[in-house]
């Protein structure tokens, strides 16, 4: 169990270092080749969140549920509770596109900001809400997420 624990925590570390450095290269091949310099920053940013409960402290084992989370626990206590939550933002940033990443949200693209058209390029969800869609229960809709070598990892929140 432990080189199964250990392969998905590099799996998700590698999702999240592949995703940067494809923005990072996307940022810097820009449509015109005289394109400026990116600028890369950290920064906070606060989001109105639904407080996810609890996990749930009974493993979950695959004859009882389908998706083979062990020995991670369930994310499935979703709670009508919501607050501000300030998250660690990573923005990347050229003359045509302002890009920002939540780490703390499973490296999501929050944003990919068109600034010669003004407006935003993916869906831009103004809250987290969590929805039982992901294999250990709670995802987040909005965005773009990296889904090398899983769709909807186990740590995707």
């Amino acid at each position: 169990m432990p080189s199964m624990i250990f392969r998905r925590y590099l799996a998700s570390r590698l999702q999240f270092a592949i995703s940067s450095c494809l923005l990072l290269a996307c940022l810097r091949a820009a449509p015109l080749l005289q394109a400026e310099t990116v600028q890369a920053w950290q920064g906070k940013v606060t989001i109105p969140t639904y407080v996810l409960g609890p996990a749930d402290p009974n493993p979950s084992f695959p004859l009882i549920n389908s998706d083979d989370v062990y020995p991670y626990s369930m994310l499935d206590d979703l709670t009508d509770d919501r607050q501000p939550k300030t998250y660690t933002a990573l923005y990347l940033e050229n003359q045509y596109l302002k890009i920002t990443i939540l780490p703390e949200l499973g490296g999501h693209v929050y944003s990919l900001y068109d600034k010669v058209h003004h407006r935003e390029v993916l869906y831009r969800n103004q809250v987290v809400k969590y929805g039982l869609v992901g294999p250990r229960g709670a995802w987040i809709a909005g965005g773009m997420e990296f889904s090398f070598p899983y769709a909807h990892s186990m740590n995707t929140v």
